[in-house]
């Protein structure tokens, strides 16, 4: 059989227990005699009264989050705004509700939810292999091209609907940037390098 240190930690507890019990001492000669505090075997004797064992207690808070009563509610605003910060979502939920979370209780409630967040809205193609090499060639080929006979005409897109490089989602689901139909307004700028 293996001991580990808490099975010694409960054999020293029902020590200190039955040496208060025997009734021939006091609770701080007991303290005095294992070198703990009067308290700790008062603790320790009162929970043998009272639950019958000196197994440890559970850890935390049995208090439900305060998000619980509004799961759906929760989940809805994630899938309508996947993109959106914690803090962002704690004040939308506050406006809506009128439950106040911090920061920290939202991420909590969300890992426990398992509504994590999801790297980026990349297609799982962009990372293949296969991919990967079409952009190496593409460019090999362009550093053979001799700088006079580039001209370099600069086009560039602004998306006025940006979005932020990761989101959240339901277990399960990749992440979309809002409805898959919503694309924003974009705006272009041209222009033109001459030698």
């Amino acid at each position: 059989m293996l001991i580990t240190l808490c099975h010694i930690q409960r054999i020293q507890e029902k020590k200190k227990v039955a040496a208060y019990e025997t009734g021939k001492t006091s609770l701080r000669k007991v303290a005095k005699q294992f070198m703990v505090d009067p308290k700790t075997v008062e603790r320790l004797v009162n929970q043998q009264r009272e639950m019958g064992n000196l197994e440890p207690k559970k850890i935390g808070s049995r208090k439900p989050s305060q998000l619980e009563a509004h799961k759906e509610l929760v989940i809805a605003i994630l899938v309508a705004y996947p993109d959106w910060t914690l803090a962002q979502y704690c004040e939308e939920i506050d406006e809506k509700t009128g439950v106040y979370v911090t920061t920290g209780a939202m991420c909590r409630y969300l890992k426990k939810q398992k509504l994590t967040l999801k790297k980026t809205y990349r297609s799982e193609k962009a990372l293949s292999a296969e991919c990967q090499q079409e952009k190496f060639d593409y460019w090999q080929e362009a550093k053979e091209i001799k700088p006079e006979d580039l001209i370099c005409i600069n086009e560039a897109e602004i998306w006025e609907g940006m979005e932020r490089s990761i989101a959240r989602s339901l277990e399960g689901r990749r992440a979309f940037s809002r409805p898959e139909s919503y694309k924003g307004q974009s705006s272009y700028c041209d222009w033109c390098n001459f030698r």
